[in-house]
């Protein structure tokens, strides 16, 4: 059996044709590559994991605390409200009504001015100082307050908001010095930069006066609407709503005065009112947007390399092309015209940079994508890592320029 076999052996073309045919084969199929790229995902979420919590462990979250930085809506306790109170005749001009609000408990005026430091003046008769009443709100930077006083049936109401827009234009208003509701208004420029609006009340018919007002029952905030003579007027960035009960039996010449007066030297003006109550953090700053994006283009390799695993290089090519066209490049756009804007401290360099990056990434994914590269996929993980990289470095070199700033204005300020 032996030499039979021997035989057989003595012409081995056949075996050749077989094993050349069979390494032939094994040449073309694919061969299964192991998914190299786990370890850069997995560097990239262990580094969104780790700035998330240096974020959250910040030191800026600290200089919130009331022990340590003493604030004005310190001095009230946040409780539930509804509404937004604003100048009927000057609605569309400070734009007040769009707001979204927090509320502050009312507290007495002696209290605000125990605690604030401030004193305020003497009010027109019949009102008195002593029975006043402060409320706060806050639209996420700006604080404003609202001292309330009572005579009988009578009101006297003072609201104090922050604005970067001065709402009145004396120039357009001299133009027709009449309401929507037909009363007459009155300018008086009482300095060269600053003018009071006067309304009075004379036909029963005035524009509805909102002001808030506290519901004890309910321990929240609202707004309530009536009519009242009203004085409006914009001074050193702060929008000053005056209205006095329309039957009220007050001096008018002496509630004008006070008016002028207070306007221009009351001491609430030297509280910081500008004061941003929406947590100021990296996720807030286009943080959850990174991290969604980096989710986006881990899901989507990760799921195209498991569905293009035995497709044709043909296949491949389109759906990467497609993929890249319609998902990554708008993603790796935002990143990096984002991260530019935030280096510049410029929103239009930020928009600049969007035009420029869309067309240039679209054309260096094709690039990469569209040759007989059998490594393209590794070229666009390295091209979205440095990507991520760069944008998570100008995050935090933003985080900690914002802390340095807020420290050296606390500074300023002790």
């Amino acid at each position: 059996m032996t030499r039979y076999k021997l035989k057989e052996l003595k012409n081995t073309s056949l075996h050749e044709k077989n094993i050349q045919h069979a390494v032939q084969m094994k040449i073309q199929q694919r061969k299964p590559k192991r998914f190299v790229h786990i370890t850069l995902i997995t560097a990239l979420i262990s580094t969104a994991i780790i700035i998330f919590v240096m974020n959250q462990l910040n030191p800026e979250q600290n200089r919130l605390q009331a022990t340590e930085t003493p604030t004005l809506l310190n001095i009230f306790h946040e409780i539930d409200g509804a509404g937004v109170a604003y100048s009927e005749n000057f609605r569309e001009q400070d734009m007040q009504h769009i707001r979204s609000l927090r509320y502050y408990r009312e507290i007495s005026l002696a209290h605000f001015l125990k605690l604030s430091g401030v004193t305020f003046p003497n009010l027109p008769q019949p009102f008195d100082r002593e029975n006043g009443t402060v409320i706060a709100v806050n639209d996420g930077f700006f604080t404003e307050l609202q001292f309330h006083f009572k005579s009988d049936d009578h009101f006297l109401n003072i609201s104090i908001a922050p604005s970067w827009i001065n709402p009145v234009n004396v120039e357009e208003l001299q133009q027709n010095l009449v309401d929507a509701a037909g009363n007459p208004m009155e300018i008086e420029q009482i300095n060269e930069s600053t003018a009071i609006v006067k309304q009075k009340r004379n036909n029963g018919s005035g524009l509805v006066y909102n002001y808030y007002f506290y519901n004890e029952n309910d321990d929240a905030i609202y707004t309530s609407a009536g009519s009242a003579n009203e004085y409006y007027s914009y001074h050193n960035g702060l929008i000053y709503h005056i209205g006095y009960s329309e039957a009220a039996p007050v001096d008018e010449q002496q509630m004008d005065e006070f008016v002028k007066d207070f306007i221009v030297n009351n001491e609430i003006r030297t509280l910081n009112l500008e004061e941003a109550t929406i947590e100021d953090n990296w996720l807030n700053r286009g943080g959850k947007t990174m991290l969604i994006c980096l989710l986006i283009s881990i899901v989507s390799f990760s799921i195209l390399h498991v569905l293009l695993k035995n497709a044709s290089k043909k296949i491949t090519k389109i759906i990467w092309s497609i993929v890249w066209v319609v998902l990554h490049t708008p993603i790796l756009t935002w990143l990096v015209s984002f991260s530019t804007g935030v280096i510049s401290g410029d929103g239009f360099v930020g928009a600049g940079m969007l035009v420029i990056s869309f067309p240039l990434l679209l054309i260096i994914g094709l690039c990469i994508i569209l040759p007989n590269n059998r490594t393209f996929r590794g070229q666009l993980m390295l091209l979205h890592i440095l990507i991520y990289l760069f944008t998570f470095s100008c995050s935090l070199n933003d985080e900690v320029n914002r802390t340095s700033s807020t420290e050296q204005i606390e500074k300023s300020l002790k």
